[in-house]
């Protein structure tokens, strides 16, 4: 209903959404944070700003990490974080990652499980689930599988959409909360981000 609505408004008031929906769920100081499956780091940055307002003047700032398969896509979130504000940009498997596990506060997967067939996203989850300390949180953004707009789409840019998504349909077919606690979380959270996409926490 906002014909007007400039870009960088609207991505800024996305991201806002999120945040705001993770807060409820992390009462303690977030200490180091991965955005897994990163692509070339907006969302990354965007976590860590968020963080970083959050955590005021505390004397040690939050870590923020990447992680990613591509090389190339890795190679652009590099040269979009020229200051190196982003403690480490890994080149991994999200659900191989190699990384220290019970090690973060806080994991994020920004617009990934649409992306993914089914059984990739449980893999994912596991993995999110070691690589958590116990009581950290992990935030998924995506679709929203009940939101009235996707369910309005007209079929030929649904069909569209679909050509372009090949695991679409897992992911509308995927329970995620059921899959949340199968990977070993709890309280389960879900909040709108916008009309078409929503936010799930769990702790772990």
């Amino acid at each position: 209903q906002e014909p007007d609505l400039a870009p960088d408004v609207a991505q800024e008031r996305l991201r806002s959404a999120i945040f705001a929906a993770i807060e409820p769920s992390r009462s303690a100081p977030v200490n180091r944070a991965l955005d897994i499956c990163c692509s070339v780091g907006g969302g990354t940055l965007a976590l860590l700003d968020w963080l970083e307002r959050r955590a005021g003047g505390e004397a040690a700032p939050p870590v923020v990490e990447g992680l990613d398969l591509s090389p190339q896509m890795l190679a652009v979130a590099r040269v979009r974080d020229p200051q190196g504000r982003i403690a480490a940009w890994h080149h991994a498997a999200a659900e191989a990652s190699g990384l220290e596990g019970g090690a973060y506060d806080l994991i994020t997967l920004q617009f990934v499980c649409h992306e993914l067939p089914a059984e990739a996203t449980r893999a994912v989850l596991r993995e999110a689930a070691r690589l958590l300390r116990p009581g950290g949180v992990i935030a998924l953004v995506d679709q929203d599988p009940d939101s009235e707009v996707i369910r309005r789409l007209p079929a030929p840019i649904a069909t569209l959409l679909k050509s372009t998504e090949p695991y679409l349909a897992d992911y509308f077919g995927l329970d995620l909360p059921a899959a949340l606690a199968e990977a070993g979380f709890s309280d389960v959270r879900r909040e709108a981000a916008d009309p078409r996409h929503r936010v799930l926490v769990a702790r772990r």
